[in-house]
């Protein structure tokens, strides 16, 4: 190339810089764990658009100050996101508060375009009023964790019913079997208001297996002989089988993973997010853990159906954003099918595409993934966490003992009527 090529080819480069659009810079508000996806999502958008180019401006909030931040900073300027990471419980609060935007504004066809993939009740999930707010990055059901060595050694199998339970966590709990592998007791779980919604999100799924519900068709359905017995059985597992902690109705979220992670428990109730703080606790090479670390669905009650309560954290566009168009760009790609199979595996998520199920290999995210099918979402109303810490509530003084399971039961139902307006069944 001679010179006067060279010169020509340089001033191409800048006038091709002057007349390409610039799009604003995308603020995005995440977790940390999202950070690389998210920037190799605005890479990918950049080269797919070479007459533009995306900034990224990403800040990253841990999950307890979420929700407080994206409320403080949105209508703040620039401070303002485009878009989101929230937890799917949160999408009808934000949704009714003007906060988020239903995603048709942007693409009419949304879900025929890119939903039709997924699961129908993850979607309905992420929908209030009829239309589609967020999109779910994949899903957390509650699971039964249980230590696969020392189960194999003791020649018991994970338990399927309610009566299975009390009869493997009764072994774990005879002081021979305890004194051998340092328990303090066989199972744990979070049972009050310091669980916040690990409490709701883990033990509500026993109340719908056994018919059980929180709200149906607009009514308080709290008072049912089914929560009866639920509630009775939670209670037992404390004060009469003596298989669980007192002190569950006192435990942070975090409690379960830690002590589970110390070996000071055979079996925990939790889902996905505690994973890592297992991990932290335990020290386990990736074969140890292969070989210590088992888990299974939620035990169901006799005649019971298993039902997943479906949990996960779902992206949104902000209604302040002044980039929507990308914004949604940008979430479609996240949640793509190449994107959310890599996450999902890793972070040992269920994927809420149908078309990535079927690329896992594993067995069990196969099995638990067929459950998405059949899936329940905690009540989708804007005053959701209120109801939720009714039902923390409810556990906390029934399982202290500082109430019985009736009035226990009465006390919430008659808080959840006030809130919601909804008459009581």
């Amino acid at each position: 190339m001679d010179r006067r090529e060279k010169t020509k080819s340089s001033w191409l480069g800048e006038v091709a810089k002057v007349i390409s659009p610039k799009y604003p810079v995308l603020n995005v508000i995440t977790q940390p764990i999202w950070n690389p996806y998210v920037e190799r999502t605005v890479k990918i958008w950049n080269d797919q658009h070479p007459r533009g180019w995306l900034e990224l401006k990403l800040s990253q909030v841990g999950y307890e100050s979420l929700k407080e931040r994206v409320k403080g900073v949105i209508g703040e300027g620039e401070e303002t996101p485009d878009l989101f990471l929230m937890d799917s419980i949160w999408v009808a609060e934000f949704a009714k508060e003007g906060l988020i935007i239903p995603l048709e504004e942007v693409d009419p066809n949304i879900f025929g375009d890119h939903l039709k993939n997924f699961y129908l009740p993850i979607v309905k999930g992420d929908s209030w009023k009829g239309k589609h707010y967020a999109i779910r990055t994949g899903c957390d059901i509650p699971l039964l964790w249980y230590r696969k060595d020392w189960f194999e050694k003791e020649k018991v199998s994970p338990p399927e019913t309610w009566d299975d339970l009390v009869k493997v966590a009764t072994h774990f709990n005879q002081p021979s079997i305890k004194e051998k592998y340092g328990l303090d007791y066989p199972l744990v779980f979070v049972a009050g208001i310091n669980g916040g919604e690990e409490t709701t999100f883990t033990l509500l799924p026993f109340f719908w297996s056994n018919g059980g519900d929180l709200i149906s068709d607009k009514k308080v359905a709290l008072l049912s002989d089914q929560n009866r017995e639920t509630l009775g059985y939670l209670k037992d597992l404390i004060h009469k089988h003596k298989i669980v902690s007192p002190e569950v109705v006192s435990y942070d979220w975090d409690v379960p993973g830690m002590l589970f992670g110390k070996g000071k428990v055979a079996m925990g109730i939790g889902g996905a997010r505690p994973l890592t703080i297992i991990q932290e606790n335990a020290n386990w090479t990736s074969e140890e853990a292969k070989q210590k670390f088992g888990t299974t669905t939620l035990p169901i009650p006799p005649n019971g159906k298993r039902v997943a309560n479906t949990g996960g954290m779902a992206y949104a566009i902000c209604e302040g954003s002044k980039n929507k168009e990308v914004a949604l760009d940008i979430i479609k790609l996240i949640t793509g099918k190449e994107i959310m199979y890599e996450f999902c595996v890793k972070r040992g998520l269920l994927p809420v595409r149908k078309d990535v199920v079927e690329m896992i290999k594993s067995d069990f995210l196969i099995k638990t993934s067929k459950y998405l099918e059949f899936a329940k979402t905690r009540p989708n109303l804007s005053n959701y966490s209120e109801i939720s810490r009714q039902f923390q509530t409810m556990l906390e003084r029934a399982l202290s003992e500082s109430l019985s399971v009736e009035d226990a039961l009465k006390g919430a139902a008659e808080s959840v009527s006030f809130i919601t307006g909804y008459q009581k069944i």
